[in-house]
């Protein structure tokens, strides 16, 4: 656990991460919610900011918030840190489906589950040149949608939400459109970090219950936690109040008790994923189910939709999967795999005013969802 936080090497290491994604300041406010102004004035003044906004910062740039506390000065090896996966990426992708999920940390973890269970080699080796296990398959089209264009993902969306409706017998009256299946493209990306202040709330109820363990009473650790009740009630209830810690006095907290892990131990805090769900999107891929790939429902909580679309598609058999990887591979790794480099117009990389993926409210999906949930229930009103 880090004690002394340094913010001028936290910043920097923010910014680094996010302009090796390729994303800009504006996309890390779209993401996580936060004023452009209260980052901005962070950054230039080398100022931390209060925990829950840095949580969602880690999450956007893909970098745990443990690492972010100590960042490294070189190229991180932590296999959760999105970056890590940077090496395979195919090149000359402008615009990554990856950049609009809030939760990279949770898509790095997917990978790495993955990969526990692959050939590495799938990823950027001709398909044909190497021999696939049906794990294979699926890590390698886990990987190549999240990271090719976000154009191109929803055209093999579309391809794969066909085989997915011919596998659980799912019939429309209708022809799904091409704005039905970038709505739910855009479902996809949809994070249970919408709902204001979950981390903190998610990272005090663990803190309330260790502390109960270790502290004869809850004065005792609040008056070596330096903390007062009212304070300690607001954060506990954080969702509710719309409070946060500073980010210094979060991991002095933590380092009290002994917690060293705080991304996972916030984690652990999520919901399961939904089996049941009121979801409009069915008929383009997304069918509420318990989640039956454990790498999915492991790493995924905060990413339900993601989840439910991905474990469909792994309920296909390994002809059909090696159909769908065939096709992805030879696009991800083609010289044209770019909407801009096809239409040799220059798109720009800040998102306009209304970006459809704009983080601005939660998503009435969610709400439906997971609003009555016993750890998401003070939220919606």
């Amino acid at each position: 656990m880090v004690n002394n936080l340094d913010a001028k090497r936290i910043i920097e290491a923010i910014e680094k991460q996010q302009k090796a994604l390729g994303m800009t300041r504006l996309d890390l406010c779209a993401l996580t919610g936060i004023p452009y102004a209260t980052l901005t004035s962070c950054i230039q003044k080398n100022k931390l900011l209060r925990f829950n906004d840095l949580y969602l910062v880690s999450l956007a740039i893909g970098m745990p918030v443990d690492e972010l506390a100590n960042p490294p000065k070189e190229l991180t090896n932590r296999q959760d840190n999105i970056l890590f996966w940077q090496k395979f990426m195919p090149e000359n992708v402008d615009r990554r489906f990856l950049l609009y999920f809030p939760d990279k940390v949770a898509i790095a973890k997917t990978i790495a589950g993955f990969a526990k269970e692959s050939n590495p080699l799938v990823l950027f080796m001709p398909p044909k040149e190497v021999n696939k296990t049906i794990a294979d398959l699926k890590f390698a089209i886990f990987f190549h949608m999240i990271m090719m264009d976000d154009f191109f993902s929803v055209f093999f969306q579309a391809i794969m939400a066909k085989e997915i409706n011919a596998f659980y017998s799912v019939h429309r009256e209708e022809e799904a459109t091409v704005i039905d299946y970038f709505q739910t493209h855009k479902q996809m990306t949809s994070s249970l970090w919408e709902y204001p202040y979950l981390p903190v709330q998610s990272l005090w109820k663990t803190i309330d219950s260790i502390s109960a363990s270790k502290y004869p009473a809850t004065s005792a650790f609040l008056k070596e936690a330096g903390i007062n009740s009212l304070t300690y009630a607001k954060y506990l209830n954080a969702i509710k109040e719309k409070s946060s810690p500073g980010t210094e006095t979060a991991y002095r907290v933590c380092s009290l008790l002994g917690i060293s892990d705080i991304d996972n131990l916030i984690r652990s805090n999520l919901p399961e994923i939904t089996e049941t769900s009121s979801n409009p999107y069915r008929a383009t891929g997304l069918i509420p189910h318990k989640i039956e790939n454990p790498v999915l429902a492991e790493n995924l909580k905060s990413l339900p939709y993601l989840a439910m679309f991905f474990d469909s598609i792994f309920s296909l058999n390994y002809s059909t999967l090696s159909d769908i990887y065939h096709q992805i591979q030879r696009v991800a790794f083609s010289p044209n795999n770019s909407v801009t480099t096809l239409s040799k117009v220059n798109v720009p990389n800040d998102p306009s005013p209304d970006n459809p993926y704009e983080y601005s409210m939660i998503n009435p999906w969610l709400e439906a969802d997971y609003g009555k949930d016993k750890v998401l229930m003070d939220t919606v009103k």
